[in-house]
């Protein structure tokens, strides 16, 4: 009888383990949580060599609960000389997620936005450039366009995602330099890895050519960043209108302004 139960307990154990096993196999939740923060520490990794960088405190904003299933970390910092940055990510079994936002402050470059989505074997990268700036027609600026441009061509064969019914948030495409979202599988992921170290590299050189901007300048480009989040709670986005649905107004407003699109030691 104890033979039986320990050979059952042991054929239970080792089913479970299987299976298990091929729950991991087909969510690929480690693979793709490597891969993810891979990315992330090449963009601080990279800061780092370039600017101080000190973490802040994001408080109340450094885990926020959406709902049951889907928990965000956030991580925010002070790039010294360039601007804030905000991390969010979330990791769940068969998705990850992050967001990684470059706001600058007395910087004339745009705002970066990388958002880089696993949901098991099909990837969903979005690169964003908003022109949050005060004259985006200066020839110093539409050479930052210009460099950042050449991602277009440089990963064409990165498929862009299918066209979908309109949506709440397609004002934003009217304050953007550069919109790219590309869908691919896990095979090319060291393709979609290329696409945000490039994306990066331009960036963070165009920042250190441009150099600081001027007092006015820097507060037209603050001016210009409040705009815009103004209107991302006024005029929606996907995102936006789910953290409003979440969080309310008052909170989303206060979370994209001190944490999310932040300008540090600002004026």
């Amino acid at each position: 009888m104890r033979g039986t139960v320990i050979k059952g307990i042991i054929g239970g154990t080792a089913a479970a383990a299987g299976a298990y096993a091929a729950g991991r196999h087909l969510f690929r939740t480690e693979a793709n949580t490597k891969n993810m923060y891979g990315s992330l520490d090449y963009g601080l990794t990279a800061l780092k060599s370039r600017y101080s960088v000190r973490q802040l405190d994001a408080g109340k904003f450094s885990d926020l609960k959406m709902n049951p299933l889907m928990k965000f970390h956030v991580d925010q910092y002070d790039i010294e000389g360039l601007g804030n940055l905000a991390v969010m990510t979330t990791k769940m079994k068969p998705m990850q997620m992050c967001s990684f936002v470059l706001t600058p402050c007395g910087v004339n470059v745009p705002l970066m936005s990388l958002d880089l989505i696993y949901i098991m074997g099909k990837r969903k990268f979005i690169v964003e450039f908003y022109d949050l700036v005060g004259d985006t027609e200066t020839e110093e600026y539409r050479q930052v366009v210009s460099e950042l441009s050449v991602l277009r061509d440089e990963f064409s064969d990165l498929a862009d995602e299918k066209p979908k019914k309109a949506e709440s948030g397609e004002w934003l495409k009217s304050e953007s330099s550069l919109i790219m979202h590309k869908e691919f599988p896990a095979a090319k992921d060291e393709r979609g890895a290329a696409l945000v170290r490039r994306a990066l590299d331009i960036y963070l050189g165009a920042a250190e050519k441009a150099g600081r901007a001027s007092d006015a300048d820097r507060d037209a480009q603050q001016a210009a960043t409040n705009a815009y989040v103004e209107r991302l709670l006024g005029d929606g986005g996907v995102s936006t209108e789910m953290f409003i649905k979440s969080f309310g107004r008052e909170m989303t407003e206060d979370f994209y302004r001190k944490v999310f699109f932040a300008c540090p030691n600002a004026g």
